[in-house]
């Protein structure tokens, strides 16, 4: 029983054929991702995109496991960004750059005031949540630190007399 070719091998044999050199800089650590239907697949770089769509337009061969790619390609070659399918609830651009421009200016802030400040200074007037600014300011490198005061008020009194000291 013959084995059924991959489709490596189907491409590799086509690039043979057709007389093109191999294909240099592969990535090689297809290994470590996890299944294409689990978001494995990083997609054909741009310039091999461009040779096929060429090769397409000029009338030479195209491997037929590509065609559906090719014309999808044919609409636009530039990949698309990779969210899985899910809308970016997290601060990014214009509410980043303010997030920084007021930590940087009033370091001691709370969230919320993070909040207000970003929904007066943008046009759409935004609202984040707590959670997102917490993230942000991870994400950024910001980090709070919470030490007790009972101790330093233990040791802080007031001397009335050199003999008695008086705790306030």
């Amino acid at each position: 029983m013959a084995a059924i070719p991959q489709r490596e091998d189907d491409v590799a044999r086509w690039r043979r054929n057709n007389g093109l050199s191999r294909v240099e800089r592969v990535p090689r650590d297809t290994q470590f991702l996890p299944h294409p239907s689990r978001g494995g697949s990083r997609g054909y770089d741009i310039p091999f995109r461009q040779m096929m769509l060429e090769n397409h337009n000029a009338g030479r061969p195209v491997p037929l496991s590509l065609m559906r790619s090719v014309r999808r390609w044919a609409r636009n070659v530039i990949p698309r960004r990779m969210t899985g399918n899910k809308s970016r609830s997290e601060l990014s651009g214009d509410y980043l750059f303010l997030l920084v421009l007021f930590k940087m200016i009033w370091p001691h802030s709370s969230y919320y005031k993070c909040i207000a400040f970003i929904a007066n200074e943008t046009n759409d007037a935004k609202i984040f949540n707590k959670m997102a600014i917490s993230r942000a300011l991870r994400k950024l490198g910001y980090m709070t630190k919470i030490t007790s005061t009972v101790a330093y008020q233990a040791f802080f009194y007031k001397e009335l007399d050199p003999s008695t000291a008086v705790l306030e």
